[in-house]
This record gives C-alpha cells, structure tokens and sequence, in this order.
C-alpha cells in the first residue's frame, strides 16, 4: 500500500521545468487560469444528452479517450474519461474524479467537464506540459439514470453514495473496478450541499478526507494533511470560505470517499459545495476547479504545494522620494493588533454529545490563512474563517477528559494564536467545559 503511495517520484529537475498550475496561480495568471475553466461551464446545467455529446466531441482532440465501464439498470453507459499526452515518456501523477453520485447534483459534472475540456483543447504550452506530467481521469456521471430525471437515487431507488460498503449496485460495482484498475494517485468525490440544513458541518463548503491514525500508513496521511493545508489556503485565496473534517479508522465505510480512503487506503477527499442564494452554478463549480487544480499540483509535486504561497518572492518596496521641507508630517502607522482565539462551548441540547458544538472567533493578526482543531491531540477539523461554528462529532470517544485546542496560522503556517478549553465527557454523554 505505502509503495503504491510513494511510486509517484520525480526528479526536481521534472518539477522544476513544470512550474505548472500553482505556481502559475501564484502569478496574475492565477485568476486567468480558473476564469478560463469555469468559463466553459454554461449558467444552467447541461441535459444527460448534452453531457454526453460534449465527452464525444473532446475524443477528436487526441488527448481525450473515453471508455465505457457498462451499462446502468436503465440501459444508459457509465462513461470513464482520460485526458493526458499519450506521448509523454514520463510517468504520469493520476487524478480520479467522481461526479453527480446524485443525479439532482450538476455542479460535479460541470466542473469535471469543464477541466476535461480546458486541458483537451487548450492550445497553450502550460496546459501541454502539465499533461506530460498529469493524467485526468473522471466518471462525469456516476448515477446516469438519476441525472435523466433529476433524481438524487439511481433506477433501483439507492443511493450510490450509501452504497460503497455493500457494493449492490451496478454503478458502484463498475467504478470500484475501474479505480482498482488506473490505481490513482488521489480521488475526488464532487457534491453539493442543501441551501439549508440543521447540521453545522453543512454550513459552508466543506471537504472531508482521512486524518492521521497509526492504523493507517504514515504516507497516505502524510498527503492527506497537507493537501488540506493547501487547499484550505488557496480556497481562501479565491474567495471560498472553506471547513475541512477528517474520517478516522472505524468510521462507517457506505460513503465513498470514506470506502476510497480508509478502506481502500487513497488520498481521497469528498468536496461539498454549498447551495443556496448567492452561490450559482459556476461559484460552486469553481469551488470544484480550485479543489482539483490544487490537488493535481500537488501530486505532480510531491506535497511542496503546501510551501508554494510561502515561497514565492515578496516584492520589493517601492523607493519613495525625500519628502519635501514643507510636507506635511504623516502619523505612524499603528502596529497590527496581536492574534487572539476565543473558544467557547455551546452545550449539546438534549444530551446528545454529537451536537455539541464550539464557537471559534479569531481577532487580530495579519496574514491570517487558516485555523486547525485538535481533541486531545488529534486533529478533527481545518477551516479558512475567522468565525465559525464546528460540530465536536465526539460520538466515538469513551467517556473523559479531553483538551481542545484551536491554533489560528498566518501564511506559510505561520502559528499566529491559540486557544484551549478542557471538555468532559460523562457516562451519560454530556459535555461539560471547566
């Protein structure tokens, strides 16, 4: 399994002729190179058909293959689609995308199509070389029946993305052999989130991926950690305020990117865009993009995309001319307020332990990029926002005392402040701060 891991090594020399999409990113470029892909996605969703006539026409490029896995209970093909350069002598980092699992859920389908397309036909030399060097794989339509309808189940009335630990349908059972077969490098589970909802994890965009456990190897957790770092950064960036919730060994296996990923042991990560006014088709597309382009980069090198945002060069300050004798003074400019964190706890209601839940407030400080939650010295949760409101999710823990502590990071993980509280858990599965 770490073999599997650790086989996508590259010289420096590979990733230094790249300078692919991150560090392009970094460049004004950066907005350019996301505009440019969600720009391929239309306002409203594409029908079934439409899709499909897409995927067909991407097979002239040359760089596009489709293979069709089967057929669904309706007799509709479940379509897997590769994008790369068949040339390239070089081994390639491979990025598996799964979409619209339910079928009243586009935004998966839009954003895999819409980088499906860019780097099948986008004529520049960035684009070129990062498919030396990248292999794109994508189910675009995972639940093709329910997509038909708008349906969020497949024909048989499941739903596929309960349906991992069991097996039982015929999508799921065709995907899980063509993941077995590309042995990706990572998987990305696209969904989306209700306009409303009474769980607080579904209060914002969200990505949730495999935390860091001895049960687990080191490598696969190593990647995970700090490909959440990373994206939680760079979303940030882009505008998209961003949770991250991490799955541990003995969680339940029926979601697929808990199935992917603690079971069949890939850097796998469910991508939740949230819904709701304000958010359209193509703001919960980009949430997708961003999330696949920071991901693809950091396969490509070797997890230094954590330290891209640090390391890029601070300009120099501009030279400014000697004042002259009659200007008039200026005030000092005041020193930035120091970083604070307030956590507080907001008891569970009814004594039900799974819906306690902690306010965390971050004031002050510069350069703030995001915070990290710990129970007890393991690591639950990341977020890119200075207030949030977190489920403690402490359903598996046995009775006892345990630290919580939330530490806000400037850019390049940078620790800015910290705040802690002790949490009791009771015999009768109270939470009790102290």
């Amino acid at each position: 399994m770490v073999n599997r891991l650790a086989r996508n090594r590259r010289s420096a020399a590979i990733g230094w002729c790249l300078g692919v999409v991150l560090l392009a990113l970094a460049s004004p470029l950066s907005a350019e190179i996301v505009a440019d892909i969600v720009a391929r996605c239309p306002t409203s969703p594409r029908s079934l058909s439409e899709v499909m006539a897409a995927l067909d026409r991407l097979q002239t490029t040359g760089r596009c293959t489709l293979t069709l896995l089967g057929n669904t209970p309706q007799k509709r093909p479940l379509v897997l689609a590769e994008v790369t350069d068949p040339q390239s002598p070089y081994r390639k980092a491979t990025l598996f995308i799964i979409a619209r699992q339910h079928g009243n859920e586009p935004a998966g389908t839009e954003a895999a199509l819409a980088l499906l397309e860019h780097f099948a036909t986008a004529p520049t030399t960035l684009e070129k070389e990062i498919l030396k060097f990248l292999r794109l794989v994508a189910v675009p339509v995972a639940n093709p029946d329910g997509t038909a309808v708008g349906r969020r189940a497949n024909a048989n009335g499941v739903d596929l993305n309960r349906d991992w630990a069991a097996l039982s349908q015929p999508e799921t059972r065709m995907i899980d052999a063509a993941v077995r077969r590309v042995q990706p490098d990572a998987i990305l589970d696209l969904h989306e989130l209700p306009a409303n909802s009474a769980k607080d994890s579904y209060g914002e965009n969200f990505l949730e991926t495999v935390g860091s456990s001895a049960a687990l190897p080191a490598l696969l957790s190593q990647r995970t950690k700090q490909i959440t770092k990373a994206l939680t950064a760079w979303l940030r960036t882009f505008g998209y305020n961003h949770n991250v919730y991490y799955d541990y060994p003995g969680d339940n296996l029926m979601l697929c990117h808990r199935y992917f990923g603690l079971y069949q042991q890939y850097p796998t990560f469910l991508c939740e865009a949230k819904t709701g006014p304000g958010r359209p088709l193509r703001t919960r597309v980009g949430f997708h993009v961003v999330s696949a382009l920071v991901v693809a980069n950091y396969l490509m090198h070797e997890g230094a995309v954590s330290g891209l945002a640090a390391s890029q060069p601070t300009a120099a300050a501009p030279k400014v001319a000697a004042a002259s004798p009659d200007a008039a003074p200026q005030p000092p400019t005041p020193a930035p307020e120091p970083a604070q964190v307030q956590v507080t706890l907001d008891p569970a209601e009814g004594g039900r332990k799974q819906e306690a839940r902690l306010r965390v407030q971050v004031r002050g400080g510069e350069g703030f990029s995001y915070v990290e939650l710990s129970v007890g010295g393991k690591t639950r949760a990341l977020s890119n926002l200075r207030d949030n409101l977190w489920p403690l999710n402490l359903g598996s823990l046995p009775p006892g005392t345990y630290q919580v502590r939330v530490t806000a990071y400037a850019e390049g993980e940078t620790e800015m402040a910290r705040g802690e509280i002790t949490v009791k858990v009771t015999e009768q599965s109270v939470l009790a701060a102290f």
